[in-house]
């Protein structure tokens, strides 16, 4: 798929963002998701959200929010925490991780 094919969104808090991301991510922290949706209305380009989850529950609910809010065809990447992890990145503050509790009882 190329790269410019795709809007890949890092889930996490700003902190942990800062500290190492995939590549041409944009960060959007998974409490705002819901706010922020509208940005997305009209993207033409498949979204990809992540998270360092290690089930990715945060990423999966942010994509859903954003079908709940009619931006259609959003993903969730499955193994981007052990991506980040082989590259060292691997950061999960504790704001991350607070979303990702919320993020399963959801």
């Amino acid at each position: 798929m190329e790269q410019k094919a795709v809007l890949v969104i890092d889930v996490r808090d700003p902190e942990s963002f800062a500290k190492g991301r995939i590549p041409g991510a944009m960060n959007v922290d998974y409490t705002q998701m819901l706010k922020e949706a509208g940005t997305f209305a009209g993207e033409k380009r498949t979204i990809v959200t992540y998270c360092a989850c290690a089930n990715e529950m945060t990423a999966a609910r942010a994509s859903v929010d954003l079908a709940a809010k009619g931006i259609a065809g959003a993903k969730a990447l499955k193994g981007a925490s052990v991506f980040l992890c082989f590259r060292g990145e691997h950061y999960f503050s504790r704001a991350s991780s607070a979303a990702c509790h919320r993020s399963q009882a959801a």
